[in-house]
């Protein structure tokens, strides 16, 4: 019978079982460790005898049952040996993860994946990073990435869902427009404006929640999502901006929440389904048109001492006071 193969040699190890680095332990009176990840290979008993020469394959597969499975979580996390439940320090990875940006040119050989992880440590992705890329259903985003620039998504019309990282603080231009699988969002509430056209014509968005931090929704930034029924929009919001929501035709009902001060030009224009707006006395500009739906069913709910109320009567809406 053959014995075990036994990593603990008499002369010092080539190369760490553990982290693979070559040449890489220093040596004391008990044991061996390595500098790169303080692995410790114990020194065998004066007496250990050699080991018989094996098959190199069978001693390969032997090797591959000895040696820990790993799983590298984050630079000061633990890893848990999954074979032992061991848990041993974390292998530190030298890396600069400063303004690390996923560029157009780096992805340019992705275009057919389906599925995307983006490795932990970019902190940008990139303007057209994967514009139009049609076949794209899941991207992984690591919370490192704390900025998505313009059009990085645009066009990628088969993703369905995008989770943003709490800390991003950008979303550009158009990032995410003509997603016409994306079904629902939530926006951080790192984020300080909402970009022109971020999500225009993603025909399929059914929710979308701001959380409280942004203070203005750009310019058809929800423009041509047909499918939206329920939009949540925070009290830290001071201005909407043109054409925001237009045509957003399934949206039946709107709170504009107290802190906002303008509504600009058909903000709301062809909501042709849109029935209830409740506006705060904030509010102290509207635009042209803001709230053309078409709709003779619509009703503008203002507050007590709102001044809007002679507007809308003027513009043929009709208007409660609440």
């Amino acid at each position: 019978m053959r014995n075990k193969i036994d990593l603990q040699k008499a002369s010092r190890p080539r190369r760490c079982p553990l982290c693979h680095t070559s040449n890489s332990f220093d040596d004391d009176a008990t044991n061996w460790k390595c500098r790169e990840c303080s692995h410790v290979v114990n020194k065998p008993p004066a007496d250990n005898r050699k080991q018989p020469a094996q098959d190199q394959g069978h001693r390969n597969n032997r090797l591959d049952n000895l040696i820990p499975q790993i799983q590298i979580i984050n630079r000061n996390d633990e890893i848990q040996n999954q074979q032992s439940n061991v848990v041993m320090p974390a292998i530190q990875v030298p890396s600069n993860y400063s303004e690390k940006e996923l560029t157009a040119k780096k992805t340019e050989k992705l275009s057919e994946k389906r599925k995307i992880s983006i490795p932990f440590g970019y902190t940008r992705i990139g303007k057209k990073a994967f514009e139009d890329f049609y076949e794209l259903e899941v991207i992984n985003i690591p919370a490192t990435v704390n900025a998505i620039e313009d059009a990085a998504l645009s066009g990628c019309s088969s993703l369905s869902n995008i989770n943003i990282p709490n800390n991003t603080i950008m979303i550009g231009r158009r990032a995410f427009a003509g997603c016409e699988n994306l079904m629902e969002i939530t926006l951080p509430n790192s984020l300080k404006s909402i970009a022109d056209e971020v999500f225009e014509d993603c025909v399929n968005l059914e929710k979308v929640i701001i959380l409280k931090g942004a203070t203005s929704i750009g310019k058809r930034a929800f423009a041509g999502c047909s499918s939206l029924i329920f939009i949540e929009i925070p009290n830290s919001i001071i201005s909407i901006g043109e054409e925001a929501f237009e045509g957003c035709e399934s949206l039946t009902k709107v709170t504009i929440p107290k802190g906002v001060t303008s509504i600009a030009k058909r903000a709301f224009g062809e909501c042709y389904s849109l029935t209830q707006v409740r506006i705060p006395n904030t509010v102290t500009f509207i635009g042209d048109d803001a709230f053309d739906c078409e709709n003779d069913d619509l009703t503008i709910y203002c507050e007590s001492g709102s001044t809007l109320e002679d507007y809308f009567f003027e513009n043929g809406v009709n208007v409660e006071i609440v």
